[in-house]
């Protein structure tokens, strides 16, 4: 297995070369290990630090393996609020809408 620190991205390919210079961002060997009813892997201290890693990464399976990405903000954050103050300024009321049978057309 190969992990490779690419623009702060961690990829994990699988081949067999290994080298064990986490600093520089080279080849390790990490062990696959059971959580509860899953599997996964630790990451060490150094690495987690370097890619700016928290609580979650995205991860994408790709033909020659698992591609590993910080997530630089959580999806969704701040709508609540955003829609707190739409509804205070009475922006989330939509206008009625003719039900007569004829055709209506959006305008946007």
């Amino acid at each position: 297995m190969e992990v490779s620190v690419v623009n702060k991205k961690l990829a994990i390919f699988t081949d067999f070369n290994y080298n064990y210079n986490v600093i520089t961002g080279g080849k390790m060997l990490v062990s696959v290990i059971r959580i509860g009813n899953s599997k996964g892997i630790r990451f060490p201290k150094v690495v987690l630090e370097r890619l700016g890693i928290k609580d979650k990464v995205d991860m994408e399976v790709t033909d020659k393996g698992i591609l590993l990405s910080p997530v630089a903000e959580i999806p969704r954050q701040g709508w609540a609020e955003a829609f707190c103050r739409m509804h205070e300024s009475n922006e989330d009321i939509l206008e009625d809408v003719s039900t007569d049978g004829e055709d209506f057309e959006w305008e946007w």
